[in-house]
Formats: C-alpha cells, structure tokens, sequence
C-alpha cells in the first residue's frame, strides 16, 4: 500500500472522533479488517477504513 494513500492510527483516530484503542478493539472483535503494517509494525490505515470507521460511528450513536 502506497504510505501517500494511507493514514496512522493517530491520523485515523483524529478523522473519525475514534480513540486509538476504539480502533483497535473494532479490529479485535473484527468489526474492521485488520489493518496493514509499515515494516515497523505501525498500523496503516486507507481512506476506505476511514470512510467505514466513520459509518460505524453514525450508526453507533442514532438519536
């Protein structure tokens, strides 16, 4: 995956109003994919997980 094409979890976390452990919980009990690793082991994350992390979220909290 092209690192210009994808986002930290910090960056991730910042676009969707999700806590870095939300992110990786939701990837724990596969609510999302598990997400790519740089060769440091980092999580990357494309604009497709955004866009679907920000869905979850609007479903999550209807009022």
């Amino acid at each position: 995956m092209s690192e210009k094409l994808s986002y930290s979890i910090k960056e991730t976390s910042e676009q969707t109003g999700l806590s870095k452990d939300t992110i990786r919980y939701y990837e724990k009990i596969g609510l999302l994919p598990r997400a790519e690793r740089k060769t440091n082991r980092h999580r990357l994350y494309r604009p497709q997980d955004v866009h679907t992390m920000k869905l979850i979220t609007r479903l999550s909290f209807k009022n």
